[in-house]
């Protein structure tokens, strides 16, 4: 769950950046030294049924020394831009770990992402779209000759989850309102935002109409969550997992004194890989 900042100049279509690799900072140390995370705080809450870790922290884009980190840490933070709180949340009884992301975003023209090394380095991975499951390919290749000459994005989005694994283990990433992700060997990053000023950054996609709200200088939260699980994501019936995390239990209480049961149940799906997405009566 590893916060990354990468240079954005692209548009509402397209992920460009000014420089190659693309990073600016990220969580681990990487990126450009001029820039620094600094830690703000770290709890853990526990209640009854699960247990939450929280970690707070904020980016400065200017701190000194920002040479020799390692020996002389940085004594003077300059320009924050990012106020950042995660939460990690286990639970007792369920395998499933959820994640609440808030971001305080002052930052304009980046892509934030979270990154999670997977430890699984696959040449293909699953992902869910309308009505089903399709394989998606990590890696992308065009030739030079080819009249459209553009190289695949090789970020796809799914909808509600996509799944890493090689036959014996594997991990199911869920996620709410969070649909593009990107495979790079044995890591996942999972877009949160892309702050751009313009609909169309080169006037071929689309007109230069100035989009000042799509720099996402706002405050966001963001939830989505991991589930590991042995062999394949059909054995394991992952796309089952990720209906629950979408679709949480809705407790009523009520008083009654009739003779229905406590529990009951008026429907049953079959064969068992069915989702029932409607119901009309």
């Amino acid at each position: 769950n590893e916060i990354v900042i990468e240079d954005e100049v692209g548009d509402l279509y397209y992920h460009r950046s000014r420089f190659s690799p693309e990073l600016i900072k990220s969580e681990s140390g990487g990126g450009f030294q001029y820039g620094s995370f600094k830690p703000k705080g770290f709890r853990i809450e526990e209640e009854n049924s699960r247990v939450k870790v929280v970690f707070e922290n904020e980016y400065y884009c200017l701190t000194w020394p920002y040479r020799l980190k390692e020996r002389f840490p940085p004594v003077l933070y300059k320009y924050k831009t990012l106020d950042i709180c995660k939460e990690v949340i286990i639970f007792n009884d369920i395998p499933r770990i959820e994640f609440i992301t808030r971001i305080d975003n002052k930052y304009p023209n980046i892509r934030l992402r979270v990154k999670f090394d997977t430890g699984i380095d696959r040449k293909v991975c699953f992902r869910e779209t309308q009505f089903g499951v399709i394989s998606e390919p990590t890696e992308f290749f065009t030739r030079a000759a080819e009249p459209w000459g553009t190289k695949p994005s090789g970020i796809p989005n799914f909808l509600s989850w996509f799944d890493v694994s090689d036959g014996v283990r594997g991990i199911t990433f869920m996620n709410k309102g969070l649909p593009a992700v990107e495979k790079v060997e044995s890591a996942a990053y999972i877009t949160l935002f892309r702050g751009v000023y313009g609909l169309s950054a080169d006037g071929i996609a689309g007109p230069f109409v100035p989009t000042p709200d799509a720099l996402e200088l706002k405050s966001y939260t963001f939830e989505y969550a991991v589930q590991p699980h042995d062999g394949d994501w059909r054995q394991a019936e992952m796309y089952k997992q990720a209906q629950e995390f979408h679709h949480l239990p809705i407790p009523i209480q009520a008083d009654s004194n009739g003779d229905l049961p406590p529990e009951f149940s008026f429907l049953k799906l079959s064969p068992n890989n069915l989702i029932l997405s409607a119901l009309k009566k």
